[in-house]
Order: structure tokens, then C-alpha cells, then sequence
């Protein structure tokens, strides 16, 4: 009876811990996931995108969140960074402060090299063979033989 406690005290832990790899194992890969496609040095700014939304929604109340994107990031963006250029530095998303570099290349074409040498081929002739040396070998494994 102790035994089989033990038995199955093992083997809850043996799940549990299992399943406590799986749920950090998923994180992990979606901690990646969302590190490569979101810059977290811009979601560091995002209590400034929220203040200055207020700020713009202090100065007419009818002012919405579509109005304040269109104005930061949309057709009057160019616009409106001439006015308010400092303030916009801030903002996420606006200045090029990409910490990680992606490149890629592509060949297109591969050119052959010859490199031409004028050396010498040195070949040495030693026949030694040790004494050991017999044509019949004792073991399993023998190349093929011709007739």
C-alpha cells in the first residue's frame, strides 16, 4: 500500500512537471514570436502615445483615437510632424531607432575561379610493409577478389 502511494505520488509529479515544461516551452516560443515581429523599445512608449492623445483630446473633445492615428501614422502625418516635430520624437513607431539589422543576399551569379600554380608533385616510393604483413587475413570482412 505505501508503495503504491509513492507509485502514484511519482507520477503526479513526473505530469506536473511535464506539464510545466510544456506551458514554459509554449511562452518561450511566443515570447520569441512577439520579440520578432513587435520592437518592445517602441511598446516602452506607449504611456507617451496615450498622453498625448490626451493632449490632443483636451483641445477639442470631439477629437477620436481613428482622427489621432490618421494625424500620427496616416495621410496627415508629414503634416502634422512639421508642426509638433519634438513632441513626435517620443511617439513609437516614429524615429528610426531599430536596434536589430536584417539583411539579405542573393547571388545571382557564380563565377569559376582557376587558380594556376607552377609547384612541383613530390612522390615519395616506399615499399616498406610491416612484418605482420600476411595476404591471407584471419578476419570475417575481406574485399572482393577477381577470378
Amino acid at each position: 500500500m505505501v508503495v503504491l502511494n509513492k507509485f502514484f505520488l511519482i507520477l503526479v509529479l513526473c505530469v506536473l512537471i511535464s506539464a510545466v515544461i510544456k506551458a514554459l516551452s509554449i511562452s518561450l516560443v511566443f515570447a520569441i514570436l512577439i520579440g520578432s515581429l513587435i520592437d518592445f523599445h517602441d511598446m516602452a512608449k506607449l504611456p507617451y502615445l496615450i498622453d498625448h492623445y490626451h493632449q490632443h483630446k483636451s483641445k477639442d473633445t470631439a477629437f477620436s483615437i481613428i482622427e489621432f492615428f490618421d494625424m500620427h501614422y496616416g495621410s496627415k502625418a508629414e503634416e502634422h510632424d512639421k508642426e509638433e516635430h519634438e513632441q513626435h520624437k517620443g511617439l513609437p513607431f516614429k524615429a528610426p531607432d531599430n536596434t536589430s539589422i536584417h539583411s539579405t543576399i542573393f547571388v545571382t551569379s557564380v563565377q569559376k575561379t582557376s587558380v594556376e600554380s607552377n609547384a612541383t608533385e613530390v612522390t615519395y616510393t616506399n615499399f616498406y610493409q610491416p612484418s605482420s604483413y600476411s595476404e591471407f587475413c584471419p578476419t570475417i570482412f575481406q574485399p572482393p577478389r577477381l577470378g
